[in-house]
């Protein structure tokens, strides 16, 4: 069962105990820090209600690609999960936003998050079993 904890105009966060995983949706584009102000937060809420060795599914279909001010957030994010006991990430994105693509993994690369790109949940899904 999904337990939410953010819904908001730029991402929804949720968890599921049973699964020890936590959903990811980032929506629109994030221009200022101050509009996230308590993602990092969320997420750690997030990962604090899960077993070490979580998965995370991320749905960034919907994303637009931030400006480099907010990459810093997105890493932050991931260093508080990967302390937390994040396993690994499964990522879906749209086969034509490349630009994202390469965005979103070079973040992962500097958190050193173990993450994989989808353009299909199913296949996403599947992935993290």
């Amino acid at each position: 069962m999904l337990t939410s904890i953010a819904k908001n105009e730029y991402y929804d966060i949720a968890y599921n105990p049973e699964s020890n995983r936590m959903y990811l949706r980032i929506k629109g584009y994030w221009k200022r820090e101050e509009d996230v102000s308590n993602y990092v937060d969320h997420i750690r809420q997030g990962g604090d209600s899960l077993e070490p060795g979580f998965n995370l599914m991320v749905d960034l279909r919907e994303m637009k690609t931030p400006p480099i001010s907010i990459n810093a957030i997105h890493e932050s994010a991931q260093l508080t999960l990967m302390n937390l006991g994040l396993d690994r990430t499964a990522e879906v994105i749209s086969e034509s936003d490349i630009v994202l693509q390469k965005v979103t993994e070079g973040i992962s690369d500097r958190s050193k998050m173990k993450t994989k790109q989808f353009t299909d949940v199913k296949e996403a899904e599947a992935w993290l079993l």
